[in-house]
């Protein structure tokens, strides 16, 4: 197998309880998650490795986005069932705060994925008719 024009690309959360602490300067919260990753991997591995990049936390306005695109693709296979799919900005901000600060985008996703699919299984249950759901 040759290597020589491929870019592999590995992702890790190690540190990352030191890349959310807001309180400490990013150059500080880097060199913490760097040291975990130097405890976690042995030398001739890191030796092997181009570059290690850090990425900053999402911030709520990126998290909303990313909630709002989870919104719209589930809305789209919604309505291709002809059901369709309203929510409000109270539901929209509720989803931000269930995050978690490992990985903020996953829960997001999944409490959203997980209230419209109950709804929608319990509507069906009820009633074969089109419905239109809106959070409160």
């Amino acid at each position: 197998m040759d290597f020589r024009n491929v870019i592999l690309i590995l992702t890790s959360n190690l540190g990352s309880q030191y890349l959310v602490d807001q309180e400490m300067p990013f150059e500080e919260r880097s060199e913490k998650a760097m040291q975990v990753v130097h405890q976690a991997f042995r030398p001739e591995f890191l030796n092997r490795l181009d570059d290690i990049i850090m990425f900053e936390p999402l911030s709520s306005e990126h998290l909303g986005q990313i909630v709002n695109l989870q919104i719209q693709g589930m809305g789209k296979r919604l309505a291709d069932r002809r059901l369709t799919l309203d929510v409000t900005p109270a539901a929209l901000g509720m989803a931000g705060l269930g995050r978690g600060t490992i990985r903020p985008s996953a829960p997001a996703r999944c409490a959203a994925w997980y209230s419209v699919r109950s709804a929608t299984v319990w509507r069906r249950a009820s009633s074969q008719v089109p419905f239109t759901m809106a959070t409160p």
